[in-house]
This record gives C-alpha cells, sequence and structure tokens, in this order.
C-alpha cells in the first residue's frame, strides 16, 4: 500500500496523483481519439457514418485506424486511386450495410 508520510508537502503529493493518474488511465485515453485521418481527410469517429471516396481522384492506402470508425455503415472506394489492402479492421464493423470496392 502507498503511505504519503506526513511532512510531504502538497505539490509532491500532486505530483505523485498525477504520476499515478498518467501511468494507469493515459493507455486508455490513447484509445479514445476524436478524429481519425484517412486518405488526407479527418473523420470524427463518434459521428461519421459514411465514407464516399468513389469515382474521385483520392489516393493513398487505407490504414487499420479506419478501425476506431466504429459507427461507419457505408463505404465506398470504387473508381477511386485507393492501392493496397483492405485492412481486416473492416470485418469487425457490425453497422455496416454497404461496402463498395473494385
Amino acid at each position: 500500500m502507498l503511505k504519503i508520510k506526513s511532512g510531504k508537502s502538497c505539490c509532491s503529493t500532486f505530483t505523485l496523483f498525477v504520476f499515478i493518474l498518467f501511468y494507469f488511465y493515459y493507455p486508455i485515453f490513447l484509445n479514445c481519439q476524436e478524429n481519425v485521418v484517412l486518405l488526407g481527410q479527418s473523420y470524427n469517429t463518434t459521428t461519421t457514418t459514411s465514407i464516399d471516396i468513389g469515382s474521385s481522384d483520392v489516393s493513398g492506402t487505407i490504414t487499420t485506424e479506419i478501425g476506431l470508425l466504429s459507427k461507419l455503415t457505408y463505404f465506398d472506394i470504387r473508381y477511386s486511386a485507393v492501392q493496397g489492402t483492405i485492412p481486416t479492421e473492416i470485418g469487425l464493423f457490425s453497422k455496416l450495410t454497404s461496402l463498395s470496392i473494385r
């Protein structure tokens, strides 16, 4: 059990508190990103339900961060310049109803 001696100042107690908070809870906060950048565009992880870049000149690869868009229902990249493989995280979307790729 952690005990703080009574002779310690409040600043050192506060420092210890911040250290403990950071050490134990920071990894949880890392998984709570509010925005994800995919293919040069920013998407909000709590409100984005569709991504439609089909028939556009958007290029690049889809990163695994797409898995943070848990409310995604529609994803269209047909006839775009997107390259590479589709991350397996897309298979985890329980709300995805339309997936259009080429």
